[in-house]
Parts: structure tokens; sequence; C-alpha cells
């Protein structure tokens, strides 16, 4: 199932929305401004495994809503990120934008270390 047509980016409400959400977001003016739409960027992952045509991609195919599921990636809506120059430094910020609570592999909390 191919997506359908990308609209501009000034017809869609999640845009302005998601780039306010960036902590800084207004600060320095931006020198590169990344939106990746989650839902069309995880079919677009889907399309490529199935159009491989890849016998090792098969099962992949197959389990493709149990994987989204344990990824954390059924319930993306947008990755934003923006890159401005601050105290001369390129500081890049970013946000990944979902529908409730992050789980699966993105709910996972890291480990600071020590």
């Amino acid at each position: 199932m191919a997506a359908p047509p990308a609209k501009s980016l000034k017809r869609t409400r999640l845009w302005p929305r998601a780039l306010a959400k960036l902590p800084g977001g207004g600060e320095g003016d931006a020198l590169l401004t990344t939106y990746v739409d989650g839902k069309r960027f995880v079919g677009l992952i889907h399309d490529l495994i199935k159009d491989a045509n890849n016998s090792d991609f098969r099962s992949l195919d197959a389990a493709w809503p149990k994987v989204v599921v344990q990824l954390g990636l059924d319930n993306l809506v947008a990755l934003v990120e923006r890159t401005t120059v601050q105290d001369a430094r390129f500081v890049t910020r970013s946000l990944l934008r979902t529908d409730g609570a992050p789980h699966g592999l993105l709910g996972r909390r890291r480990s600071t270390g020590g």
C-alpha cells in the first residue's frame, strides 16, 4: 500500500505545534529544521521491507504490527529537530511526539552509567 502524497507543512497543524514544544525552540535563527511525520515514516519503512522481497525480511513483514508496538512506534506522531547557533556553538534540540505515554523501546529509561 503506497503512502498518500505528502502535504505541505504549511497545511498541517502538527508542524507549528511540534516546533513550539521544542525546548529553547525560539532561541537563535534556525540553520536546519527537520520534521518527520511519524505515521508516514513507519509506513515507509514497512513498504521498504515488503518491497525488498527478501526472504530474511518475510518474518519481519509478517510480524510488523507486533514489532511496531514493541519498538513503541505505534503512537509516533512526529520527530522534530532544530539546529541553531547559540554562544558560538551548534545546538540541536529534538522532540519525539507521541499520542500517549512512551512505551516499548521508546519508553525505556536510559542508564546514566557511572
